[in-house]
């Protein structure tokens, strides 16, 4: 489930929705820390020591373990840090997401007016329409 969410993760924030790509990172990383507090509990108890001759053989926790609560970790704290700096400083996130938006809110500042137009039928011959607003 961790890995799902991390993949939505990484597609939503590539789009211009960066607060549903922060809210997935969230999700992942408490997915991420729910497997890694739940192996821990059920691999606390010992469930067969294995003994070789004189000497026993002790389990403890690899470097994956340890990977994966860092990772758990870093998307919690990624995931905090998109969130809220969607709602704080909304501007920045786009600039160091690389999300470009127009920026309409001079032209409504000026009083400018704003011209659509449609590139399509200039391929099939037809008329050039424009259409003007008064912002």
């Amino acid at each position: 489930v961790a890995f799902c969410f991390w993949l939505l993760s990484n597609v939503l924030l590539s789009m211009p929705v960066p607060l549903y790509g922060g809210l997935a990172l969230l999700t992942t990383g408490a997915f991420t820390l729910f497997s890694i507090f739940a192996f821990a509990t059920i691999s606390s108890v010992p469930l067969c020591p294995l003994r070789l001759g004189s000497s026993m053989l002790t389990t403890h926790y690899g470097a994956a373990f340890w990977v994966t609560l860092a990772t758990g970790v870093l998307c919690l704290l990624l995931g905090g840090a998109v969130v809220s700096l969607h709602y704080s400083r909304p501007r920045a996130l786009r600039t160091f997401l690389d999300l470009s938006v127009k920026d309409y809110g001079s032209q409504a500042k000026g009083n400018l007016h704003l011209i659509l137009s449609n590139p399509l039928p200039k391929q099939f011959g037809a008329l050039d329409l424009t259409t003007s607003t008064n912002l």
